[in-house]
């Protein structure tokens, strides 16, 4: 079947055919070459022309169009595609969400810096000898989600003493130690870890513990032993003393610093602060720096009473000269404490003087040093069972006990000695 044009004249039977297209000279019609022979071909004829009996090409045909079938899967004929996929994208999320939930249920990451309900993974970052038979380690949480709570604010306050347990895992024994808010750093001169004072804005969590290698601590062995970069465990904090409440403790005293001139004067206080006089010996000394370098110190003025066997098993004894310049504390050194001090008689505390201003706690120190000290009105007793009970009798476990010792010899009362763990 062929198609015929209404401007094309068809000569069958091997004639020529007049092309419709004019000349490019006259506008005649030229022909454009002979057309081959072309066999006999039946060209169909409209309804019209057979009534009439002439020939005309048909203005169109009806097309015959070939449909391919409808995709039931996608076409609205039938089911979505994505159907025939939804088990799987169940399964997945199921799997997915199943994961999600395993990994909520399963993460063990401590959200507390410390908590008394269960062991907290620290890492051991450095360590210090100070002498053959004590040491210092350096502790840093492990994992950092505390640092979005309030609690280690709440612990480093300095309204209380406390401690920490420290798990010894293979043979399951745990053993308490007082944490200082200290740092080891390696000197970029003698390569060696030295001690310095945190600075009140560090947020690393870091800790020291100083600890003494007894023959028979196996904890204090064992802790020796892990290398850096080891775990250990600690739980806490334990509350050991509370400090007694006055009005006092409204204003916050400034953080000790490394260097003394950079230490802040104390704050004008509503009252005159408590003095305290702190028996310690040996690793007892502990408690007393944790008092007197903590975020928001003891406000009053301490003696330190410091007895211990040699000099060089005073752990940080620079730190102790920078307590003394700023006349926060004095310490005392002794081998054995044979002598006490008294007792304050009138414990009414009374309002102090506000109308001088110092610059730094040193130029305040250089005033404060030149006026006589009231007498303690506060005894803490720390160190091992012979020393508390020569300065204050014997303690029984889990309890004060009877007053005894120097203190009750010279005059001080029940109410006014804390023997410590």
């Amino acid at each position: 079947m062929l198609r015929a044009t209404r401007a094309s004249t068809l000569c069958l039977a091997g004639r020529r055919f007049v092309s419709s297209v004019p000349s490019s000279s006259s506008g005649e019609q030229v022909p454009r070459a002979s057309a081959p022979p072309v066999p006999d071909v039946e060209i169909p004829y409209s309804q019209s022309s057979k009534a009439v009996g002439t020939f005309t090409a048909q203005e169109s045909y009806k097309r015959e169009s070939f449909e391919i079938p409808p995709d039931h899967g996608s076409g609205s004929g039938g089911p979505p595609r994505w159907r025939k996929f939804l088990p799987i994208f169940i399964g997945l999320g199921g799997m997915a969400w199943g994961y999600l939930a395993y990994q909520f249920v399963m993460d063990d990451t401590p959200l507390e810096y410390l908590t008394t309900k269960r062991f907290i993974p620290f890492v051991i970052t450095n360590k210090l000898d100070v002498d053959d038979d004590h040491y210092l380690v350096e502790l840093t949480p492990k994992f950092q989600k505390w640092k979005h709570t309030t609690k280690f604010e709440q612990i480093w306050n300095g309204n209380h003493l406390w401690s920490v347990e420290v798990k010894q895992p293979q043979i399951m024994v745990v053993r308490k130690y007082t944490p200082l808010p200290l740092e080891l750093y390696d000197s970029e001169f003698t390569k060696q870890p030295v001690v310095r004072i945190q600075d009140a804005n560090s947020r690393d969590g870091k800790l020291v513990l100083y600890i003494k290698k007894y023959s028979q601590g196996e904890v204090a062995r064992w802790i020796y032993r892990q290398p850096l970069g080891s775990e250990l465990e600690l739980r806490g904090p334990y509350e050991e003393f509370k400090f007694p409440i006055t009005k006092n403790n409204n204003v916050e005293r400034p953080w000790v610093k490394n260097v003394p001139s950079e230490t802040l004067a104390d704050p004008h206080w509503p009252e005159q602060p408590r003095n305290i006089a702190f028996f310690c010996g040996g690793t007892g000394i502990a408690p007393a720096l944790q008092m007197l370098l903590t975020r928001n110190p003891y406000r009053g003025f301490v003696d330190v009473y410091y007895s211990h066997k040699t000099d060089s098993e005073v752990p940080f004894p620079h730190l102790f000269s920078v307590l003394e310049k700023i006349d926060r504390a004095k310490f005392h050194h002794e081998k054995l404490v044979k002598r006490v001090p008294n007792p304050a008689k009138d414990l009414e505390l009374k309002p102090i003087d506000t109308t001088v201003e110092y610059k730094s706690a040193l130029e305040q120190a250089q005033a404060s040093r030149k006026l006589p000290k009231e007498p303690p009105s506060l005894a803490l007793v720390c160190g091992p069972d012979g020393f508390v009970k020569h300065i204050a009798g014997a303690k029984p476990f889990e309890s004060q006990g009877p007053l005894g010792g120097l203190l009750e010899q010279n005059g001080w009362k029940q109410e006014q000695v804390f023997k410590m763990e």
